[in-house]
Order: C-alpha cells, then structure tokens, then sequence
C-alpha cells in the first residue's frame, strides 16, 4: 500500500499504463506504454519565438529560482544530475532550440524528437 499520496498517483499512472489507452492518450505522449514506473520521462517543451530567436518556452519560475536562488549553471554542472535531467533544464530555463542542439548531453534521439516537434510548430504557424 501507497505510504503517500504521490505514491498514489505514480501508482495510478501505471496503472493506466498498463490498461488499454484511448486515441487521445496516445496523442498526449505517443511514448507513454514505453515508459514504466521507473523510467518516466520528461516532456519536450514547446517553442516560441523570442525576437528572432526560436526558443523552448522558458518556465518563468526555474528561471526565477536559477537567478535568485544563490546556485548557477557551473554549480549545476557539477552536480550527478542525468543527462535526461539537464536537458530539460536547459529547456525549461528558455534555451535556444540551436544552442540546445550543440550541448554535450543532448543525445541523437533527443534532438531528433526536438527536430520532429520544430516541423509541427512550424505547420501550425503556417
């Protein structure tokens, strides 16, 4: 039995994993019945454009938080934190999708997936 209530809710992710998915779950994360209770991943953020600059939309409280928080990026890189982990920060403090691109730990199959989703916000800007 679940000892909190964010064990209940992990609990009942997977179970919905494990369960048939309806057309509209796979469209949210058509990955999502690869990944088990140990394995989640992060989402991709989406772009916007800063000026002429396309960017992963910034997450105005982790930008916050690395600003005021009294810890910086050569703090942080010296932390054990997964590449999975800095990627997603890279995206979540509004990196741009170019200079996401060229980081040490952003893999072939994560700048493929960004590359997927650049096509996509490129069609709904048509």
């Amino acid at each position: 039995m679940p000892e909190n209530k964010f064990e209940n809710v992990v609990d009942s992710l997977v179970q919905i994993d494990q369960n048939e998915h309806t057309e509209a779950e796979s469209f949210t994360n058509p990955r999502r019945f690869e990944m088990t209770k140990n394995e989640i991943s992060h989402p991709m953020q989406p772009f916007e454009m800063v000026g002429k600059v396309l960017r992963f939309k910034e997450n105005p409280i982790v930008s916050y938080l690395l600003e005021k928080g009294g810890l910086d990026m050569n703090h942080l890189a010296c932390q054990d934190f997964t590449e999975e982990d800095r990627q997603h920060f890279a995206q979540l403090i509004g990196y741009s999708l170019s200079g996401w691109g060229t980081l040490s730990y952003v893999n072939d199959q994560k700048w493929q997936e960004a590359q997927e989703n650049l096509e996509d916000f490129k069609r709904v800007r048509e």
